[in-house]
């Protein structure tokens, strides 16, 4: 909240705060709405679900701080100093507002390049803006920063997902994977991300959903788990095959009210329940810190959505035995943790929708032996005894093999040499060609190859040396052949021209020959 202030102050009109899941955004902006408000400002909080202004009229009450909605099925309050509105509703009532904001605070702000946001904001063109988010990148590369067409003028990195952890906050999640990646070639994308039908018809398989069931079976039974999937019809095969299994398990998505999604994770909390399967609707303004393991059965170029699913499982939780959430398990069957990392990495974002990994060195290790652990299935560097769980193990390392649908423990140092291996593999890309298999096998963006290629080749053009100046009609006449030789070099001139100008033009030629001019050189 100081750092947002305090951008205000130094003159920045739209400042976006990027605060990890799990940090309390609705908190702070509930309580920058409350002082705004005390001084007399108007303030609109902008939301895209029903159950993030629900969530942001709830923190409001707790500050007891006088609101209106401005949603279909709530009654207006017009007088009210805050508003909390959803986009799709004040977009089409922006004509007939009266209330007129001096700051708008705007949730899950990646989101704000959008039509509808830009018609908001161009609207009341005199407020400050203020964003959160968690993740500021977007499927479609829309740039959120005002110097490229977006909305904000600065960013502020406030906490991130390992410091919240590191400070009690947030627990640690314990990735298991699979060690191959999941071949999607042939799937088409839309909207930038997967084409929802293709992918499911790729995922969707007995053979994928029942090794879902058999690991968290064996990794962590009984834990409340929620399963992320590509479909309804995908969610519900699931739930159904977990149910088939002796696990209780439901499917939420969309299209059930909130009382109902409110009962289903009560459930996980009683126990009731055991699995929830989901679409989308668990991605965004759910708290229900019970969740202890996520079930990734859906690949996704999306690294917001990826972060916000995780996310729901990291809070800190103590059930009703007294029996307190050490680790949250992240049962990785779409090999996510390859595309994207680990979630409690720490990034370094910026407004032009770009991540990168600070810290990270060249590259001068060909390989990493791994052991794994027959006990508990951990990865890690060779060791005498396994440093998750204390077994014993071979003292000869050797290379991981893969077993058919098992996951293992995916560590830091496995994570690393993956990510240095997908690294030589670029590097050693020379041609456009190669660097466009790279990002269909990959699943990268369609014009990733040719941004790359022409990335290097404008990198070759700054740093190749300087093409010393042409030599006049005079001078080239005068040198010898090894002096021609070596500006045709320089020059990049054909090879045959020192010898033919040479002996045509050049000093050893005929007299009446040097009468003649360059011609085509």
């Amino acid at each position: 909240m100081a750092k947002a202030l305090a951008a205000f102050q130094s003159g920045k009109k739209r400042p976006l705060v990027v605060a990890a899941t799990g940090a309390g955004k609705t908190v702070v902006f509930s309580c920058i709405a409350q002082r705004a408000s005390a001084k007399g400002n108007k303030v609109l909080i902008l939301a895209h679900r029903d159950q993030l202004i629900k969530q942001a009229s709830g923190k409001l009450r707790d500050y007891e701080v006088q609101h209106g909605i401005i949603m279909a099925g709530f009654t207006p309050n017009p007088n009210a100093k805050v508003q909390v509105a959803s986009v799709q509703t004040l977009v089409r009532r922006l004509k007939k507002m009266r209330f007129i904001p001096d700051l708008i605070i705007i949730d899950e702000a990646h989101l704000s390049a959008a039509k509808s946001y830009i018609d908001i904001i161009n609207h009341f063109s005199k407020a400050r803006v203020l964003g959160f988010t968690g993740s500021p990148c977007r499927l479609d590369g829309k740039p959120l920063g005002a110097d490229s067409g977006g909305i904000y003028d600065d960013l502020i990195q406030a906490i991130t997902i390992r410091q919240l952890i590191d400070r009690g906050f947030l627990v640690q999640p314990k990735v298991y994977g699979a060690p191959q990646e999941i071949d999607l070639t042939g799937i088409k994308k839309s909207m930038g991300d997967y084409n929802t039908e293709q992918l499911a018809e790729a995922v969707d398989k007995p053979r994928i959903t029942g090794d879902a069931i058999a690991q968290y079976k064996k990794i962590c039974p009984g834990a409340p788990a929620v399963a992320w999937c590509v479909t309804v019809q995908h969610a519900q095969h699931v739930a159904d095959e977990f149910n088939a299994a002796g696990i209780k398990a439901v499917m939420l998505c969309g299209e059930h009210d909130t009382a109902y999604r409110d009962a289903a994770l009560r459930g996980l909390e009683t126990g009731e329940i055991q699995v929830v399967t989901f679409v989308g609707i668990l991605v965004e303004g759910v708290d229900c810190p019970a969740i202890s393991a996520i079930i990734l059965l859906r690949p996704t170029m999306s690294l917001s959505s990826y972060l916000q699913v995780i996310g729901r499982g990291l809070r800190p939780y103590t059930n009703a035995a007294g029996v307190k959430k050490e680790v949250c398990y992240v049962l990785d069957h779409a090999s996510l943790w390859r595309k994207h990392g680990f979630a409690d990495e720490e990034r370094e974002w910026d407004l032009n929708g770009e991540v990168k990994l600070p810290g990270k060195k060249k590259d001068k290790e060909k390989g990493v032996d791994l052991i794994q652990c027959g006990g508990c299935f951990a990865v890690f560097e060779p060791a005498p005894v396994c440093p998750n769980c204390g077994k014993p193990v071979e003292t000869k390392a050797r290379k991981l093999d893969q077993v058919d649908g098992e996951l293992v423990e995916i560590t830091a140092e496995m994570r690393e040499a993956v990510r240095k291996d997908k690294q030589r593999e670029v590097k050693g890309a020379k041609t456009l060609e190669e660097l466009q298999r790279i990002a269909a096998q990959r699943g990268y963006s369609p014009g990733w190859a040719k941004a790359t290629f022409e990335a290097r080749k404008r990198t070759r053009e700054k740093y190749r040396p300087a093409r010393p100046k042409e030599p006049s009609m005079a001078e080239l006449q005068s040198m010898t052949l090894e002096q021609l030789e070596r500006v045709a070099n320089e020059q990049g001139w054909p090879r045959d021209f020192p010898s033919e100008f040479f002996y045509t033009k050049g000093a050893g030629a005929q007299p009446d020959n040097n009468q003649q001019t360059l011609g085509g050189f």
